[in-house]
């Protein structure tokens, strides 16, 4: 390489390096902001009732509050955050489907309204906190003519940037109507298997008995899902 060549480069590797360094001042210069990413946190002082290990929708789960109609659900926690808090929200809907979120009651079925008809427990409340720390306390009442079944519990808290984590503190209920607390059992003939394949085209054919010890229509709630 010839010296003028050699010269160039050198040039070009000077102009590189200045041209980095006022690129560095003028981000210095310009003062950005951080963004926070981090979630916020909830400490868990104290659950009433304490929840324990229980079967919900054929799956064991190690957080499930048993209730009973005209039992209370209590929590007493902290909520944390880096930089300042901004909600939070307790979410209380049922899961009689199994399929995770939404309403119960699958489409174009209608409930029956009768006097004896059982209440849902349903809670969905926003509170405006603020801080890095913020202790909370709440008391829910579970109705005396509730009605019996898996409910989904959610305790999510927010951060002013909008951080949320929630797959935390998610929690299953498990709740008895206090005037029957004894399911009813459903006997399947066909399919034969719990788990089978089936081609496209191919017609399904469920076939089976649902038994009680008491009138299924007592309650106003006698009715039978098919979630797939």
């Amino acid at each position: 390489m010839g010296k003028k060549n050699k010269e160039v480069l050198i040039m070009k590797q000077s102009y590189q390096v200045m041209s980095l360094t006022l690129l560095l001042l003028a981000i210095t210069g310009c003062g950005l902001t951080v963004v926070d990413l981090t979630a916020p946190t909830m400490e868990v002082i104290e659950y009433m009732p304490v929840p324990m290990e229980d079967d919900i929708c054929g799956s064991v789960e190690s957080t499930v509050f048993q209730l009973t109609g005209g039992d209370q659900l209590a929590f007493d926690v902290i909520f944390k955050d880096n930089e300042a808090l901004s909600q939070y929200k307790i979410d209380i809907h049922n899961n009689f489907d199994c399929h995770g979120h939404g309403g119960g009651i699958a489409p174009k079925i209608i409930i029956p309204s009768v006097d004896s008809q059982t209440e849902d427990l349903a809670v969905l409340d926003l509170v405006e906190i603020s801080g890095t720390e913020t202790p909370a306390s709440w008391t829910i009442e579970i109705p005396d003519n509730v009605t019996a079944g898996n409910y989904h519990f959610q305790i999510q808290v927010l951060d002013e940037s909008g951080n949320d984590n929630p797959g935390a503190n998610f929690f299953a209920l498990k709740i008895k109507n206090p005037t029957d607390e004894i399911p009813p059992i459903i006997t399947a003939e066909e399919p034969s298997s719990s788990s089978f394949t089936a081609q496209k085209g191919e017609v399904i054919r469920f076939k089976g008995e649902v038994t009680d010890e008491r009138s299924l229509s007592d309650g106003g709630n006698g009715i039978l899902y098919l979630s797939y």
